[in-house]
């Protein structure tokens, strides 16, 4: 558990615990997950690795994260943190490079014979995906459907990154 102490830095007014220790009292002590702007960025903190646990690893831990609501706060803290209110442009890149996705298709609006490369997190290619089909000046890629509740990023010589964050 930690302590937040949000009048240190008036630039943190922000800063907020959500959940704390069992039977603690709601305020700036004995918290478990917290979270807070910094500049035009965030922070999520959690103070105690047992509830991402999954069970898999070399310690005795349980299978922690489906207990209580562990796997939803750590998707949501995700989430919020890899999402952006206002858009950010990327200098030099045209905007026809823009690419929508409704799942399980990744939909490139103009046309293009590049495969994509599905990324994770630490930028490790996994899967590579070339056109489905072209149609009305659209390239359409068609995604693995066994994709794991995470988030990935679509990349490929022709286009910006593109964030994927699967929840099921």
């Amino acid at each position: 558990v930690f302590t937040v102490s949000p009048g240190i830095n008036a630039s943190l007014d922000s800063l907020r615990g959500h959940i704390w220790k069992n039977f603690s009292p709601q305020d700036t002590t004995l918290i478990i997950v917290a979270t807070c702007r910094a500049g035009s960025g965030k922070v999520g903190g959690i103070g105690d690795s047992s509830p991402c646990c999954d069970g898999t690893g070399p310690t005795s831990h349980e299978n922690n994260w489906i207990e209580h609501d562990n796997r939803e706060v750590f998707l949501n803290i995700c989430h919020w943190l890899l999402t952006s209110e206002t858009a950010v442009e990327e200098p030099g890149l045209p905007s026809e490079t823009f690419a929508l996705l409704s799942f399980p298709y990744l939909i490139k609006l103009y046309s293009s014979s590049e495969k994509i490369f599905l990324t994770d997190l630490g930028g490790r290619t996994f899967f590579s995906v070339s056109p489905f089909s072209t149609s009305g000046g659209r390239t359409y890629y068609l995604l693995p459907d066994d994709l794991k509740p995470s988030v990935y990023f679509a990349v490929s010589p022709d286009m910006r990154p593109l964030k994927i964050t699967i929840f099921r």
